[in-house]
């Protein structure tokens, strides 16, 4: 079934996401949105990139996790790919960058910041008017009898938007040329031009190439590697010559599995050189320098059945002498709290019980009771708050451990999801900071 809009959007703007979504179907504008329009035992990486194709409209609700989300990302170049009508929703002050910035340069941004109530009008009316617009060009073209002067205009406006979107193709290869190198201070000054890139046209069928002085080499992958998309590609050896830093996402297009990381660089005459594998994560990871050399840090939140790893771990690592070498860990602290369920209390046979946390949250001398259930494929807890007067929340957040803190919020106790996470009463529900 054909849709007029499809949003696009981070889970951590899920919210903005529902208004946007709601407010359109009010003015009768049909949209597809996930998860709500995607059935139970579907694949994620089947049906959205049907969806977005045969909607008419695409809205990418643009903030800083937006820019993070690799499913963004792909939706976004299917949509780019697709030649479809692309409308920014900017929700805070973050710039688009890399792939994003290619994607989206040529839209027609809605900045919505900080006023972003106050911009869901000028956003429907921005849709009637391409719906509209969109419409009367399908009629006209439907007509029999055509104007010939009108058709030669149409043919005209048709190849140059092909030159248009060629050219805006090739910006999208990053160069040598039209890229700047950095450095590490103590990097030699390159003598061969190298150039990696990911040809992703085709979603999760990648190829990896590397352009040495003008000849394009492809470089073997492995079986598991095929998914890839190119982080960053500097010298991060110090030897003089461009390596890069390549994202598996092992995932591929389905979920609970994150992603890791290796370096690839030349060995001369045609030859190139992987590195092991290395780190276990769901975020980008920071390149910065560290004693003197380029360094890649990896956030691990160790999300699922992995008891060999400690949770909420950063891995610094450096590429040296053709391997990926850890320097540096740092562990992530717990907030302490006044009780607490981990996801551990259902291993071992207990997968199928609830367990409960009884506590006074409100201060109105009625017990309240925290029901926590558990999801096995992530190893996580999904839990909600019944209070002593009768009102209930579930927040659709999946924890590996619940606690209660000692501190409130409009005189309810705080709550952690994890090591750090703090969700606050808000009079209705129990919140994020996002």
């Amino acid at each position: 079934m054909e849709q007029d809009v499809f949003i696009s959007y981070s889970s951590k703007n899920k919210q903005t996401a529902g208004e946007i979504c709601q407010i359109l179907e009010q003015k009768k504008i049909k949209c597809w949105i996930a998860p709500r329009d995607i059935l139970h035992g579907e694949e994620y990486g089947n049906i959205i990139p049907v969806a977005i194709k045969k909607a008419r409209v695409f809205i990418i609700v643009f903030s800083e996790y937006a820019q993070l989300s690799r499913w963004v990302k792909s939706e976004t170049l299917i949509a780019f790919d697709s030649g479809k009508i692309i409308i920014p929703f900017k929700i805070d002050e973050t710039q688009p960058i890399g792939q994003m910035e290619m994607y989206l340069k040529g839209s027609h941004w809605i900045d919505a910041y900080p006023n972003i109530e106050q911009s869901y009008e000028n956003l429907v009316k921005d849709v009637h008017a391409l719906l509209l617009n969109r419409k009367t060009d399908l009629l006209a073209i439907s007509k029999k009898k055509t104007n010939k002067p009108i058709l030669y205009i149409v043919i005209f406006l048709a190849l140059l938007s092909i030159i248009i979107y060629l050219s805006r193709t090739a910006k999208d290869l990053i160069s040598t040329e039209n890229t700047e190198i950095i450095n590490a201070p103590n990097a030699t000054i390159a003598t061969t031009n190298i150039n990696f890139k990911v040809n992703n046209n085709i979603l999760y069928e990648c190829v990896l190439t590397g352009n040495v002085e003008g000849y394009d080499y492809e470089i073997e992958l492995n079986k598991d590697q095929q998914c890839i998309e190119l982080t960053d590609q500097r010298d991060f050896d110090g030897d003089g010559l461009i390596d890069a830093l390549i994202c598996n996402i092992r995932a591929c297009g389905g979920n609970a599995i994150s992603n890791s990381f290796f370096f690839v660089s030349y060995g001369g005459t045609g030859y190139f050189k992987k590195s092991a594998e290395f780190g276990d994560c769901w975020n980008e990871p920071v390149i910065e320098i560290w004693n003197n050399q380029w360094s890649v840090i990896v956030e691990s939140n160790n999300v699922g059945r992995n008891p060999e790893k400690k949770n909420f771990v950063k891995e610094r690592y450096i590429f040296k002498d053709g391997k990926a070498v850890l320097v540096e860990t740092m562990s992530k602290g717990k907030v302490a709290v006044l009780h607490e369920i981990k996801a551990s209390v259902f291993h071992n046979g207990n997968e199928n019980e609830e367990k409960y946390i009884y506590f006074d949250l409100d201060g109105d001398n009625k017990q309240d009771v925290i029901v926590c259930t558990y999801w096995d494929r992530w190893d996580s807890i999904f839990w909600e708050v019944r209070f002593g007067n009768g009102i209930t929340t579930a927040p659709s957040l999946g924890c590996d451990r619940i606690g209660i803190l000692d501190s409130k919020t409009n005189g309810v106790n705080n709550i952690v999801c994890g090591s750090d996470d703090v969700l606050t009463w808000n009079g209705k529900e129990y919140l994020g900071k996002d």
